[in-house]
């Protein structure tokens, strides 16, 4: 990056434009490689700009090109499907047969993933014909092989096989045989997914063979992980276990750490399925240590389910509430990534926005200083100048204006995203404030069986401890303060409505107003459902709820209401 920002500097001061724009390209295409998008963007459409100064489209299709799969990465499909639209109508200019193909594919892709299914076949036809005519068979078979993908979407299962092996004949007959297993192991999931299980094992083993005769280790890793979930499915698990410590063992030699993760993540789940607890534990175990090290949240929260399952079925409760508050982290590190991902669409589409105004920006002030010239050279009166100048005032005035209205659109959005974030935080924290009580419950329950059999200090002080363990008032504070910043003007807007209502019934309150069931609100609060009842109970009547009255639907009503008061 540092080469890439030197070179911008110096084309910069020897005004060199071609060299400035070449410069930008190649700090987007850093930028886009580092996942720094909204910066990528901006590099390119400065790049763009200059080149269509320059007249120089073949340069400027270059950027569209990797402008658009930025816009798609980032879920910008319509804007993506712009500029490959743009890339198709200059390719067709320039005669550039390949590269019409490349745009008819990649609008065929975009369209698919605005799910607007019929146009994308109509352009992956488009592609495959347009291939084929000109003999571009690197064109032909991504067309084809994406246009199975699109088949295999909206369950046209027979058709995406024949897109497949269409793909896989011409890369046969020019002798390119590395990009055929992954297309095969596609062929072998769509026959497992119609119980096909015979041609589902005869393909991924051809698959596999093949990959092995490439020495392409990771891709032997994949066929036998599709291998296992065949015989797996097929309740074969001690099949799928040989299978998978195969697999294993390559991985290991090849020190390919991301296929030993799933690897071991497959192994544990078959494992526990054949209630061999001790391999299940000890891979699982090693699967979470790889995936948290990977900051592979989704393969670590699999892993740690599967440690608290079996560790419940061996009465290890311990352990298994240890994991669970393991758990409960990971899944806040799951809402992390996906909010910082969200962040980050937002910011690369405000960073386009203000790119494009810049640009109009800029148009409007060339425009306005051609004006200048032509008016001294044919006299224009003082009297049109000011004019001309008012107006472009105006024009400023309501562009700022529009601005301000955007970032407010942005912050109410940003708003919006963090009142999501918070509600998954609490209805999180509730599903754990559940599962905990539950597992101390059920440990309890272990202690009172041991004391029937003998009778001892240090069980009644464990059973103790249990007791406060449930009642413990710390979770409450956590929920209470994660309810109030989701809820704001709730609770308020109750006592101030209600000041006779006690804070257990409060407690209660918030709990209808999340719609938990009553066995959700007894394993929380550490009562029996039957005390919830009553509780409900007393609560309407404070309420003075008539019988007909929906206790949670009044709740979501106040809720309403304080929020209209502030």
């Amino acid at each position: 990056m540092l080469y890439a920002e030197e070179a911008l500097d110096l084309s910069k001061a020897y005004s060199q434009d071609s060299l400035q724009a070449e410069s930008l390209y190649r700090l987007g295409t850093i930028y886009n490689l580092k996942d720094q998008f909204a910066n990528s963007i901006v590099a390119l459409i400065d790049a763009r700009q200059i080149f269509i100064e320059l007249n120089d489209i073949p340069r400027e299709i270059k950027i569209l090109q990797l402008l658009g799969a930025v816009y798609t990465k980032t879920g910008q499909y319509n804007e993506a499907s712009e500029l490959y639209f743009e890339m198709l109508n200059h390719t067709k200019k320039l005669n550039d047969a390949e590269g019409e193909v490349f745009a008819l594919t990649r609008i065929a892709v975009i369209q698919l993933n605005l799910d607007n299914y019929r146009v994308s076949q109509r352009f992956f036809q488009n592609a495959i014909t347009k291939a084929r005519e000109i003999g571009d068979w690197v064109g032909e078979t991504i067309a084809l092989s994406e246009a199975g993908l699109l088949e295999e979407k909206v369950g046209n299962t027979q058709k995406a096989i024949e897109y497949y092996q269409k793909a896989i004949e011409i890369f046969n007959s020019k002798d390119v045989k590395h990009a055929i297993p992954t297309i095969l192991f596609s062929i072998s999931t769509l026959y497992k997914d119609e119980d096909k299980v015979e041609l589902a094992l005869e393909i991924t083993n051809e698959a596999i063979e093949l990959a092995d005769s490439l020495n392409n280790q990771a891709f032997v890793i994949d066929g036998l992980l599709n291998l296992s979930n065949i015989y797996a499915s097929m309740g074969e698990n001690e099949k799928a276990i040989s299978v998978l410590e195969e697999g294993r063992s390559i991985a290991e030699v090849s020190g390919l750490g991301n296929s030993e993760l799933k690897i071991l993540t497959s192994l544990s789940r078959n494992y526990s399925s054949l209630e061999k607890n001790e391999e299940a534990l000890k891979t699982a175990e090693r699967a979470k240590s790889i995936a948290i090290s990977k900051k592979s949240w989704e393969a670590a929260k699999s892993a740690l389910e599967t440690l608290i399952d079996v560790e419940k079925k061996e009465g290890l409760f311990i352990k298994a509430l240890s994991h669970q508050e393991e758990l409960m982290m990971v899944q806040d590190s799951i809402i992390d990534s996906d909010r910082a991902k969200k962040i980050a669409e937002l910011e690369a589409r405000y960073q386009v926005s203000q790119k494009e105004k810049e640009i109009q920006a800029l148009q409007a002030e060339n425009t306005k200083s051609a004006t200048k010239q032509i008016a001294l050279i044919i006299g224009i009166s003082l009297l049109m100048v000011i004019g001309l100048l008012i107006f472009r005032s105006q024009k400023l005035k309501i562009q700022r204006k529009q601005v301000q209205l955007e970032n407010s659109q942005l912050k109410s959005k940003q708003l919006e995203k963090d009142l999501e974030y918070k509600n998954k935080q609490l209805t999180t924290q509730s599903l754990n404030m559940v599962q905990k009580n539950e597992m101390m419950e059920e440990l309890k329950g272990k202690i009172e069986l041991i004391k029937e059999k003998g009778s001892s200090k240090e069980l009644n002080s464990l059973s103790n401890l249990v007791d406060y363990s449930i009642s413990l008032d710390e979770d409450w504070k956590q929920f209470q303060m994660h309810f109030e910043e989701a809820h704001s003007g709730f609770y308020h807007t109750l006592k101030e409505q209600y000041p006779d209502l006690t804070p257990n019934e409060l407690r209660l309150s918030a709990l209808v107003k999340l719609n938990l069931s009553i066995k959700e609100m007894a394993a929380i609060i550490g009562i029996s459902p039957d005390s919830v009842k009553t509780a409900r109970y007393r609560l309407r009547k404070k309420l003075r709820l008539k019988t007909q009255d929906n206790l949670t639907d009044f709740m979501l009503e106040l809720e309403k209401a304080s929020s209209n008061i502030s």
